[in-house]
């Protein structure tokens, strides 16, 4: 498997890059390259086919000007191992100062842990050259005014290009699929020969055939369903010699993959690169370069084949580098660690890269591609709650509830109202409601609210302002939960409580009595202290609260309720 968490690798007189590099810091299992139509983005991929050979052989049209080639740039971590590539053991020049007992040893103390860019050089007597060093500055002061040059020689032997012997896949914007005669296996970014690969697989003897009728069609209705459904997928030969695939639907028989929409055709194109050109061989040794594969998707599919691709990226070890113009890609990936994304820009003189960090970064790339704050970078779903206490509680909740598959800031976000302000919003339809009070569904759509409900008996009446709330979130499909309990830490068992503020004995409460009483009653002060500290309590409690303990009340049913609609909020199946 490939690691390129310690690479950097950037471009300068490479097409649209101009004199300082650009690329990528870091290289992550998943890399998004986002950018406006002819900003650059297919430019970062295609000097992969020349690093992935061990001998470089640049095409003119990589050429900025005819005078300087293009040059890729790599930095990475000196280590023992490469450190050994230049400095012997069995040598001691002398150049490095006495105190070195040879070559290797002054490599190995000096230069060990510290970064070095290599530049490719053509005509120099080998490919890429160091040109910097970081941390000059540790490099013993007689080396670096007298010897520099021959230190810079000596790490330029170090360099072992981390992409060499890999295999490169890409996928070009423009791409079909159309039947194709019997021939050898060779697919391009196009989509030619992808036919032919298939019928390959299911009519060689040679090939596993269950790799497309099993393995291929299963994961082709993982990404399309629920809109579609193929029954089964067959390569038939045509009178014209041709081979052509054919996909069956239910009450839709069998139907041409050539006569097929674009959308299909480039997820049977992924899927053919992903499984069947690969077909035997490790994945972390392959790098994926995939163009514009929204082309012809509803966002929907989309994000199901962006869901694909990245687990495939986890549990393989692949690399996969995608060009794209889409804000679905934004959405999906902005808090991933496994992920990143690239914003290409140009002035319409060079291009420029940017990796996106901040939330703020994340919103210029939605105005560079002409995309309103309205339309993305709002949560799929919000919930409103009384504080920040109730925020810890129910995040952790869900989290239980939903074994870790919905995250607050990907898949909702919690907005805190303060309970005494809920008389200043409105749950109402904000098109039709006139009234002053603070739209909650102009903030989204996609609403629920978390109220306690104060009561101190069972019979107790719920305020009408609550019911008010209630009644209006619940007109617009939202959930309103207005706690069966006094409020939100009445959902604690009580044994979770003593664990959390460590009271010598179990506090003991029903559901509308005050907790915090309860924790005075056990021991003097105590209550009053963890009412000052909601925070603390919160934050100690659920560290105590697990999957074995945590349902209490009418807390599983809630929860289950809230993330069902959490997930048809992010169109997420179960």
């Amino acid at each position: 498997m490939a690691d390129f968490s310690d690479i950097s690798l950037k471009f300068a007189h490479t097409k649209c890059f101009g004199e300082e590099p650009q690329g990528f810091g870091t290289i992550k299992p998943f890399n998004i390259i986002i950018g406006r139509n002819n900003s650059g983005k297919s430019t970062l991929l295609d000097l992969f086919p020349n690093l992935t050979h061990h001998k470089m052989n640049l095409e003119a049209k990589l050429f900025r000007s005819p005078t300087e080639p293009p040059k890729p740039c790599i930095t990475m971590t000196l280590t023992e191992e490469l450190i050994g590539k230049g400095f012997q053991s069995n040598i001691r020049s002398g150049i490095y100062g006495g105190r070195f007992s040879n070559d290797f040893d002054f490599g190995n103390r000096i230069l060990k842990g510290k970064r070095a860019t290599f530049a490719y050089s053509p005509g120099s007597g080998r490919q890429f050259n160091c040109i910097e060093l970081t941390d000059m500055d540790e490099v013993p002061l007689p080396v670096v005014q007298h010897h520099q040059d021959r230190l810079f020689e000596e790490i330029s032997k170090c360099f072992q290009n981390p992409f060499g012997g890999l295999t490169f896949h890409r996928i070009s914007p423009d791409r079909s699929l159309e039947a194709e005669e019997d021939g050898p296996s060779k697919v391009m970014g196009n989509g030619d020969g992808a036919t032919n690969e298939i019928q390959r697989f299911l009519n060689k003897a040679h090939l596993p055939r269950e790799l497309v009728s099993v393995g291929l069609l299963t994961q082709l209705n993982q990404i399309f369903a629920p809109e579609a459904w193929f029954e089964q997928i067959l390569a038939r030969q045509l009178e014209s010699n041709k081979w052509e695939i054919y996909l069956e639907e239910a009450r839709k028989g069998l139907i041409p993959l050539s006569s097929s929409g674009h959308g299909l055709q480039t997820v049977i194109l992924v899927l053919v690169h992903t499984m069947l050109k690969s077909h035997g061989e490790d994945l972390g040794r392959h790098i994926f370069g995939f163009e514009e594969l929204e082309n012809n998707l509803h966002p929907a599919l989309f994000r199901r084949l962006l869901s694909y691709l990245k687990s495939l990226a986890i549990s393989s070890g692949a690399t996969f580098f995608l060009t794209t113009h889409s804000h679905v890609a934004i959405d999906m990936f902005r808090r991933d660690e496994d992920a990143q994304i690239i914003h290409v820009t140009h002035d319409g003189e060079e291009a420029k890269c940017r990796t996106l960090t901040t939330y703020v970064e994340h919103g210029d790339v939605l105005d560079d591609l002409d995309v309103r704050a309205s339309d993305v970078l709002q949560s799929n779903c919000v919930i409103w709650v009384e504080g920040p206490t109730d925020r810890i509680y129910l995040n952790h909740w869900i989290e239980i509830a939903s074994q870790g598959s919905l995250e607050e800031g990907v898949h909702y976000q919690c907005v805190i109202y303060g309970g005494r302000l809920l008389s200043h919003l409105s749950g109402a339809n904000p098109e039709t409601d006139a009234d002053q009070a603070i739209k909650m569904l102009r903030l989204n759509r996609r609403a629920c609210v978390v109220i306690d409900s104060d009561k101190r008996k069972r019979t107790a009446r719920i305020n009408d302002t609550k019911k008010r709330i209630r009644d209006e979130i619940e007109s617009m499909d939202g959930i309103a939960w207005i706690t069966s309990c006094k409020e939100i830490e009445n959902y604690l068992r009580p044994e979770v409580v003593k664990q959390a503020w460590s009271l010598p004995k179990t506090p003991i409460y029903n559901e509308f009595d005050d907790v915090f009483d309860s924790i005075d009653d056990v021991k003097a002060g105590e209550g009053k202290r963890a009412r000052d500290n909601k925070m603390r309590l919160a934050e100690r409690a659920i560290q105590h609260i697990t999957v074995e303990n945590w349902t209490y009340l009418d807390l599983e049913p809630r929860l289950s309720k809230l993330c069902e609609y959490i997930r048809t909020c992010n169109n997420i199946r179960e």
